[in-house]
């Protein structure tokens, strides 16, 4: 039986299987952070012994790598306020494109880990060819 991964829940699931048996309780699952005004963080997921938030990415169309390093940046600014437990973050980026471009992994992760000292690392992980195209799944 096989797995699609389509959306960010079903990498999300992923990744939960695979870090709940080394991490146990201290795996800390989409959890909202103290805000102030109007807006807080949330966070995918949290290390909490290693004060380390995992947060998820999708790349869907050629276009989002563009808006990916802005909203990076709005995850680092609602992430580390003072009163919040974390002090790093991973980034893990799920390339769902139909035509996905690995010869630019190496900038998107420069440009993301410039943004701040913060970003402990940033892991793109191409779609397996075995999971059909993007127009080619049922609705």
């Amino acid at each position: 039986m096989r797995w699609l991964i389509d959306k960010e829940a079903d990498i999300q699931a992923f990744l939960l299987a695979v870090l709940y048996p080394y991490f146990g309780e201290q795996l800390q699952d989409e959890q909202y952070l103290q805000g102030y005004g109007l807006r807080q963080g949330r966070f995918d997921f949290a290390i909490s012994s290693l004060r380390l938030i995992i947060e998820v990415k999708v790349l869907r169309k050629s276009s989002d790598v563009n808006d990916l390093e802005a909203q990076i940046v709005d995850d680092l600014s609602l992430y580390f306020k003072p009163a919040n437990p974390f002090d790093s973050m991973i980034v893990y980026i799920y390339d769902d494109r139909d035509v996905p471009e690995p010869e630019n992994y190496p900038f998107i992760c420069d440009a993301l880990k410039q943004r701040s000292e913060r970003i402990a690392d940033v892991i793109i992980v191409q779609r397996p060819s075995m999971i059909p195209g993007r127009a080619n799944r049922a609705a």
